[in-house]
């Protein structure tokens, strides 16, 4: 016997999604070097890569950097995808001249990182290749301290190829 009760479901066609994008803000300001630390937004369980786009898409249809900085801190607290992250959205630049630039200490940092709330973040400067975002993040750590209001600048490079940003470290 075969149960046919959710067919007229299965057959409703699926509407469209179309992703949402912002464009690039214009504003300029000097580089930084970014200081080494990751965050993630409370309440966003279940993250999703960034959105892949069209080859045709233009610039001002790129996800935007303050963007990119919610989804990889949210990815990396609530996720732990560590090889991941740290192998496709940290530049050999940013790994060699922020902290230690070893994996396993950036897996000790997070494993020690219960939490971490995305207060703000504020894209300074973007011209579509390079981007300057100051991140305003609280940590809940696993010991029960919370660092709050911890701000921070990061470069990010846009790598066209794979059409994401990635955090990156100017010389």
């Amino acid at each position: 016997m075969t149960n046919t009760s959710l067919l007229p479901q299965l057959n409703t066609p699926i509407s469209s999604v179309v992703p949402a994008f912002t464009p690039f803000a214009t504003q300029t300001a000097a580089a930084q070097i970014p200081i080494f630390t990751i965050t993630a937004s409370s309440g966003q369980i279940g993250t999703k890569a960034p959105p892949v786009l069209l080859q045709s898409a233009t610039p001002s249809l790129i996800q935007s950097p303050a963007e990119f900085a919610r989804w990889y801190f949210t990815r990396v607290w609530n996720e732990r995808d560590y090889q991941n992250l740290w192998d496709n959205y940290l530049t050999l630049s940013y790994k060699a001249n922020v902290g230690s630039g070893l994996f396993e200490d950036y897996v000790i940092w997070w494993d020690s990182v219960a939490r971490v709330d995305v207060i703000s973040a504020d894209v300074l400067q973007n011209n579509g290749q390079d981007a300057w975002v100051r991140v305003n993040l609280t940590f809940y750590m696993q010991d029960g301290r919370v660092l709050q209001n911890q701000v921070y600048d990061y470069d990010f490079l846009y790598d066209p190829s794979r059409q994401t940003w990635m955090f990156d470290s100017s010389p």
